[in-house]
């Protein structure tokens, strides 16, 4: 299935280290635009030779006339600019708020999510809501190809996306019973809170969650999102009790 092929060629999307050239880089081929009627596709560089109008256009990197794997080259980088925390704890009286901010910038992502759901593979798998502005004869002033499984597979620049966020990961109130109010029961503290986790999120990234990695068998396969449960959002509410 075009799915399976995908999840293989992922793998291999990241992980390549080249003397002088930092870790993280993401491998795959750079796009250039769409096929479009009247356009000399039989003298441009393509894949199989079947490829017409409303198909992706590649860069033939090393002007050989072909395109093979050869022309792939760094299309992004998995390593962050800068990662950033912020811990903060205001009081009031008996209140207390607790907050934990955090955030990566400079990030960039292989959206193998959106990539799937774009092999246009329908009746085998979903599809994107994105794919009902593919391109058409009546509507070739768009960004997205023509819905076939034959030529979006290709790992390529068209699915990197930044994926820099600030995430609010934590937030609790909590409120602590004055001691005066407590000698009824006999308590020595009482401690009532709430808390939310991962609630608010800020990010372009269009895949399910800019913090989830793919890994594969190395640590340089990092930067490419197939399919990862995004971060669990949660309430809790809770009563801590001294006797």
């Amino acid at each position: 299935m075009p799915v399976d092929r995908l999840a293989a060629q992922l793998v291999g999307c990241a992980g390549k280290v080249e003397p002088g050239k930092p870790i993280g880089n993401i491998w795959g081929f750079v796009t250039d635009g769409i096929f479009q009627e009247g356009d000399d596709i039989e003298n441009t560089p393509r894949f199989s030779g079947d490829e017409g109008p409303g198909d992706q256009r590649y860069i033939d990197a090393n002007g050989n006339g072909i395109l093979t794997d050869a022309d792939q080259g760094i299309i992004g980088n998995a390593l962050p600019d800068f990662i950033f925390g912020i811990i903060n704890t205001f009081s009031y009286k008996g209140f207390e708020l607790h907050t934990i901010i955090n955030g990566v910038q400079g990030i960039d992502m292989y959206n193998g999510t959106r990539q799937g759901l774009s092999l246009g593979d329908l009746g085998e798998n979903n599809g994107g809501g994105w794919l009902m502005d593919s391109w058409t004869p009546e509507n070739p002033n768009t960004d997205i190809p023509k819905v076939t499984d034959s030529y979006v597979d290709k790992i390529s620049d068209r699915f990197i996306e930044d994926a820099s966020f600030i995430r609010l990961s934590n937030i609790q109130l909590s409120y602590t019973v004055p001691v005066k109010w407590l000698s009824i029961v006999k308590m020595k503290n009482l401690v009532v809170y709430t808390s939310l986790q991962n609630f608010i999120t800020i990010t372009k990234y269009t895949g399910y969650d800019p913090e989830m990695h793919s890994g594969g068998n190395s640590n340089l396969d990092i930067g490419y999102d197939k399919h990862n449960y995004p971060s669990t959002k949660s309430v809790t509410f809770g009563v801590r009790i001294g006797l």
